[in-house]
């Protein structure tokens, strides 16, 4: 079956290299001749046992870092940084610049970013590092304020850090400061509320942040930014924290989650916003959990692993979710090889693929993939 290209013939479609049945425009694929499939897979392990790291992709090097994290909470941090390659190449990399754990990380285009984060239990960051593709780190322009469990998207080419969390004296953020691909800080909008442990996600040129926590309320507030880096807003429909995010269709879903300060009850819902900013409820979860991986494989949203107990008696769950823009549940008939679970930022979506990186508070440096493609 051929592909044709329509329209203005300076996009048009193009064969890409041996990879036979499929199409590209500007690198981004946009025929395929056969139907998706799932895949599993296994990468080299990270090279020590860490927790509330972060990782992020860089698109057009095709590679995903993990940096940071700590060996024990709260005074064990560390800066150590590693390189996957698609091919499952692990390169130790240029470290961060401080010892932090808690902060969010982001790729875009030929970068990924990370930002926030602390060292101990008073101490936070205002540095952002910026790793090319080679795995080279540069500093980039500080966040607006010193800060921890913030969320990070894309948007209007822009990496976005949103919210975050100050101390247990002070509360929460609403800044939100876009980097460009040189490294340049511009502080835009912020959030509705101050908000941490929120949840973020990227669609197209949107980035959706919403639900969190700020002092003792639990935030139902969700803020869209479109490619002009201008804010819009909506309200959801359930309090969570700790909730997944990733793209779905022509919005963002928000999945799992929990309330109060042992994140029990935890959640089993799932709510859908769109660009547009219309929240629609989807089918909820097999389980109630937080701290899943998400990702968007080739229009499908997949949820994956996760804590299906209280913070106190932690159990991690296998279990892979998909769903379509529709909303309907699809069956994957996968599940993951070791139960995970991943409280922060431990994954990240590269080509169709989620690669989830240790888990489960420290206990694990395996790393597994899941790709439909």
């Amino acid at each position: 079956m051929p592909a044709y290209a329509y329209g203005i013939k300076r996009n048009p479609l193009f064969w890409q290299g041996n990879k036979i049945g499929k199409a590209y425009r500007n690198g981004t694929l946009v025929y395929q001749s056969y139907q998706p499939q799932w895949y599993q897979g296994t990468m080299p392990n990270m090279s020590l046992a860490r927790e509330q790291y972060s990782a992020a992709a860089i698109p057009n090097a095709n590679v995903v870092i993990v940096a940071g994290g700590a060996t024990n909470i709260p005074s064990g941090a560390v800066k150590t940084t590693e390189m996957y390659t698609e091919a499952g190449v692990r390169t130790t990399i240029n470290d961060l610049g401080d010892k932090k754990f808690t902060f969010a990380g982001y790729g875009y285009g030929n970068y990924a970013f990370f930002g926030g984060g602390r060292e101990n239990s008073t101490s936070n960051y205002d540095s952002v590092d910026r790793y090319d593709g080679n795995g080279v780190r540069a500093t980039a322009s500080d966040l607006s304020q010193r800060l921890r469990s913030n969320q990070a998207a894309a948007a209007g080419g822009y990496v976005l850090f949103a919210g975050g969390y100050r101390n247990a004296w002070y509360g929460a953020y609403s800044n939100v400061d876009a980097y460009n691909q040189s490294g340049v800080r511009t502080s835009i909008t912020g959030l509705v509320s101050s908000t941490y442990e929120h949840a973020g996600a990227s669609c197209d040129d949107y980035a959706i942040f919403g639900y969190g926590l700020s002092g003792s309320t639990y935030r139902l507030d969700i803020s869209i930014y479109n490619a002009s880096l201008v804010r819009t807003s909506t309200t959801g429909v359930q309090s969570r924290r700790l909730a997944a995010a990733t793209q779905c269709g022509d919005g963002v879903i928000f999945a799992g989650g929990g309330v109060n300060a042992y994140y029990s009850p935890l959640r089993n819902t799932v709510e859908h916003v769109s660009k547009a900013g219309v929240v629609t409820s989807f089918p909820a979860l097999t389980n109630t959990r937080i701290g899943m991986a998400s990702g968007y494989l080739y229009n499908l949203a997949v949820l994956a692993g996760g804590e299906e107990s209280s913070f106190s008696t932690p159990t991690g769950v296998k279990t892979i979710e998909a769903y379509n823009s529709t909303g309907v549940k699809v069956t994957t008939g996968r599940q993951l090889n070791t139960a995970r679970m991943l409280p922060y930022n431990g994954f990240a979506t590269l080509n169709n693929t989620l690669y989830i990186f240790g888990g489960n508070l420290m206990a694990l440096t395996s790393v597994e993939t899941i790709s439909y493609k």
